[in-house]
């Protein structure tokens, strides 16, 4: 059986997973991040690129959701939720989290620079 987490912050990144009822947390954690790279063998934009392409294996959408779900989560609690509840949830789930880590990224905080401005100002040093 999931614990069921309270709350989420959605303006974090979070992703909310609901499986018969219960919540499992998609977090975007630095260290959730790096073990979804670590565990699917694949950057985070390569993740999200398969997904776009619907590409991505079942098997790597698992490995996602258990490097990113706060609580953790079982292999075999997941696979038995995606037994009785089928692949869609977890797939838009993992969809909206890796689309959301992909657009938190670049430069000037997430936003992208408009064509024809200038490159943000690097603070020269100066000698005293």
């Amino acid at each position: 059986m999931l614990k069921q987490k309270t709350h989420y912050n959605p303006h974090r990144g979070e992703v909310v997973l609901n499986m018969d009822g219960e919540d499992i947390i998609l977090v975007p954690s630095f260290n959730n991040l790096v073990a979804t790279e670590q565990q699917t063998k694949l950057g985070l934009i390569e993740l999200a690129t398969l997904m776009q392409s619907n590409s991505l294996p079942l098997e790597k959408i698992v490995e996602v959701i258990l490097c990113a779900s706060e609580p953790e989560i079982s292999t075999e609690v997941l696979q038995k939720q995606i037994e009785q509840n089928g692949i869609a949830k977890p797939y838009e789930a993992v969809a909206r989290f890796l689309a959301g880590v992909i657009s938190a990224g670049g430069a000037e905080g997430g936003k992208t620079p408009k064509p024809g401005k200038s490159k943000p100002k690097v603070a020269k040093k100066t000698t005293p």
